[in-house]
């Protein structure tokens, strides 16, 4: 069973914690992956047979409907650095066209999802 208390806790801490600092606290909770979507500033996430949704405490972002892979490229690349903050990485990746994202903890890779839910950009974290 996932711990959602902890789990809550940490992605409210996700505007100071960078993808490298993240994703082993959610793979200790036993976390698999997550989803987010920006149209309603939620989380989906999953565990072994088990999944919960999480509201934050963000503003819902519009998306652009012209999803843009350079764009959404750039955004991660900013906000992998530390250079941009967790809401601004959101409010650019809407900016970019991105609807939603996957984020697999097992396979290490992101998936950008436009509003038809084609696939923008796929990032692979080797380094975690």
């Amino acid at each position: 069973m996932l711990n959602k208390t902890a789990i809550k806790t940490i992605f409210q801490s996700n505007q100071q914690l960078t993808p490298a600092e993240l994703i082993p606290e959610l793979l200790e909770l036993g976390v698999k992956k997550y989803d987010y979507r920006l149209t309603t500033a939620s989380y989906t996430i999953y565990g072994k047979g088990h999944s919960f949704e999480l509201n934050t405490k963000l503003e819902p972002v519009t998306v652009s409907e012209l999803g843009e892979t350079l764009k959404t490229k750039q955004a991660v690349l900013q906000y992998q650095e530390g250079a941009i903050t967790f809401p601004e990485f959101v409010f650019l990746a809407g900016s970019a066209g991105v609807a939603h994202w996957v984020c697999d903890l097992e396979t290490n890779e992101t998936t950008y999802f436009d509003q038809k839910d084609y696939i923008l950009y796929t990032d692979t974290h080797p380094e975690i």
